[in-house]
């Protein structure tokens, strides 16, 4: 039986070839109404396209190139034009993301949603204009759903960096906390501790589902020689309410996302009871001290990764937003105290409908 074609399928509607061929990639020159209708049409007459021909149409397209080299927008939000560049795991990222997109032939732009009188709408114009295809997409949470809603994600093909927003839901990347805290569980249980406790933001909780929390608790009843004791989450460093929590469960481990403000806290409880208490600072997310022992993320792995996605999403001219969005997770690795290499929580993983 002829494989159903193109043009076979332009001829039944009564269209021309490359109508179809708009339709079906998603670009321009075709109405929304119209491009919905041919697709129903294609998927009813049983088209499918050929991946041989596809490939070689990507590969044609990624040939060529805009004059001079086309640009990936990477969108930040912080509090100063260049306050990301302040922030350690913001710097991984761009490393990692900079890296690939050369390697891949585009250069890489940061683009300040901050600045006085920048809305969604307004920006996502100027982003057009400047002819940009392709975003990544920092941490930019504290500009709200309203915001996130208001831009044109039409328009361009995006992935998101770790939990950028919540509504809508990109294509993103994000921490395997499972595999993270089954890693960290294993060394202590393995150094002897039996009191490991776990120290964490609740707001930083609450924006990861409370995977956090709740992959540690499930943790501690598949293991009962981790014990069983309360996580500390809190609104904020209140040396008062840790006091009170520390002293009511004397934990022996600490596996904390902030060992600054643990080790600050603990410092504290040295000089009242004059000594330094059983306490071992665990970190769940790359630091800038190598001193600390602790899971260590690769972000700059998990960005090159989203570059990745990225430009398979542009060569497909796959814009606007995911339907079913990508989730690429990634792991950690375990470092003791000075050391460089360590054991492996998974490197990358890839699943569909991330949440």
């Amino acid at each position: 039986m002829q494989r159903l074609n193109l043009r076979g399928v332009a001829e039944a509607l009564g269209v021309s070839p490359m109508t179809v061929s708009r339709a079906l990639r998603g670009a321009g020159g075709v109405s929304e109404k119209r491009r919905k209708e041919i697709v129903a049409a294609a998927r009813r007459l049983g088209y499918r396209p050929d991946p041989t021909l596809s490939a070689l149409n990507a590969y044609r397209h990624g040939l060529r190139r805009p004059e001079g080299q086309e640009q990936i927008v990477f969108l930040t939000s912080s509090a100063t034009e260049e306050g990301w560049r302040e922030l350690p795991y913001i710097r991984c990222y761009i490393d990692g993301a900079e890296e690939r997109a050369r390697e891949l032939g585009y250069s890489l732009t940061a683009f300040w949603l901050g600045s006085e009188g920048m809305s969604a709408r307004r920006a996502a114009s100027i982003l057009k204009n400047r002819g940009v295809r392709g975003l990544l997409v920092a941490p930019i949470q504290e500009l709200g759903d309203r915001w996130a809603r208001e831009f044109a994600w039409c328009d361009f093909a995006s992935v998101a960096l770790g939990p950028s927003l919540r509504r809508p839901l990109l294509d993103h990347t994000a921490a395997d906390f499972g595999r993270i805290i089954r890693l960290a569980a294993d060394r202590l249980v393995s150094a002897g501790h039996r009191r490991v406790a776990l120290a964490f933001c609740a707001r930083i909780d609450e924006r990861f589902g409370h995977a956090i929390s709740d992959t540690f608790r499930g943790e501690q009843r598949r293991r009962p020689e981790l014990g069983d004791l309360e996580p500390y989450l809190w609104p904020g460093t209140d040396p008062a309410a840790f006091d009170a929590w520390y002293r009511d469960l004397r934990p022996d481990a600490i596996l904390t996302q902030r060992p600054g403000d643990m080790l600050a806290l603990a410092e504290r409880m040295k000089r009242a009871e004059g000594a330094a208490p059983p306490v071992y600072h665990f970190s769940l997310y790359s630091t800038d001290d190598p001193g600390l022992p602790g899971v260590v993320e690769d972000l700059a792995d998990a960005a090159r990764h989203a570059v990745d996605l990225l430009h398979a999403k542009l060569l497909a001219n796959r814009f606007g937003l995911p339907a079913h969005p990508v989730e690429l997770r990634f792991g950690g690795e375990w470092r003791w105290a000075g050391s460089r290499r360590g054991a492996r929580a998974g490197l990358l993983g890839r699943r569909q409908g991330g949440g």
